[in-house]
């Protein structure tokens, strides 16, 4: 039971950020914000294992300003007026 106490605060507390996040930037996203982080993060792990892979020649930034352009606008949609 005192799980879902913590999971309904977790939700709220998201929800907060995420509606915060929505006011200051004029933007949402199009997937659950959990979903979007994972998927950010994800993206960020993988070009530093590919800089330790290539032995720290090839920099993580590499092609990043296309890759972000494209994936932000998959990921990111203006909000609507309020």
């Amino acid at each position: 039971m005192g799980g879902d106490v913590n999971d309904e605060a977790e939700a709220e507390s998201e929800a907060e950020a995420e509606a915060e996040a929505e006011l200051r930037e004029g933007q949402r996203t199009l997937i659950p914000v959990s979903t979007a982080a994972n998927l950010i993060m994800a993206t960020a792990e993988g070009r530093v294992a590919q800089f330790a892979r290539s032995g720290f020649k090839r920099p993580p930034t590499e092609g990043w300003k296309d890759q972000w352009s494209t994936l932000s606008k998959e990921l990111m949609k203006p909000s609507r007026p309020i």
